[in-house]
């Protein structure tokens, strides 16, 4: 006689494969736009950049006005992703070639005609695998991005799957923390628009009593 599953054991089944399947789909989707799309497509990628190759050369950020002129004009931003992103960039060699095709390089630069607007930066198949010098550095910064958005999903995924539904265990304190999580989220809104989700209750919320699951699963895979 077969045995039919009940909707909580299918419902906990397609749980199991949500995560890694919302992943690979992120994945598959930014490696290719990091691939296909050109230089300088993000908004102020050139300055991102001059601030991480600052950063990988120097090995310092920028400390006073003329190294952050060198660094270009994102160098007064918060530093987390620029400081990560400068070390595996400080591994690649930028000498060349290829070199970027920077517009301020030369003056005859600027008469050359351009299919698409590109902020600082002319586009040329120097860009196209295999990656080398500058480009492969510039790369570097998009993988790293990517790995952030990638952190940014799960995190997502872990805590809509808490706030809602709060089934991998350990249910009363995932559900305390997540209604604690959500409330701090609607008192940041209404007092400040702009405010963020605290990135470390939001951590909180979903690690500490899930570890044990992920490497369960990990292990499983």
């Amino acid at each position: 006689m077969k045995s039919t599953k009940s909707w909580p054991d299918f419902a906990r089944e397609i749980q199991n494969i949500g995560l890694p399947l919302l992943l690979l789909i992120y994945l598959v989707i930014a490696l290719a736009h990091a691939t296909l799309a050109p230089l300088t497509t993000g908004p102020d990628e050139l300055a991102h950049y001059e601030y991480v190759s600052f950063i990988a050369e120097h090995g310092h950020l920028p400390l006073d006005s003329a190294e952050r002129a060198q660094a270009s004009y994102k160098s007064d931003q918060p530093p987390l992703y620029h400081l990560l992103t400068a070390i595996p960039a400080a591994w690649v060699d930028p000498t060349g070639p290829p070199f970027l095709k920077r517009v301020s390089d030369s003056p005859r630069r600027q008469l050359i005609e351009r299919t698409r607007h590109a902020w600082g930066l002319y586009n040329t198949e120097d860009e196209q695998w295999p990656y080398r010098a500058e480009v492969l550095r510039w790369q570097v910064g998009r993988w790293v991005a990517i790995l952030f958005g990638a952190a940014t999903v799960a995190m997502t995924y872990c805590i809509a799957r808490d706030v809602f539904e709060g089934c991998w265990g350990a249910e009363e304190q995932g559900s305390s923390e997540a209604k604690t999580l959500k409330s701090r989220n609607l008192q940041s809104k209404i007092q400040n628009p702009k405010s963020k989700i605290d990135p470390l209750l939001a951590g909180r919320t979903v690690a500490r009593p899930r570890l044990h699951h992920i490497f369960t699963f990990a292990r499983r895979g």
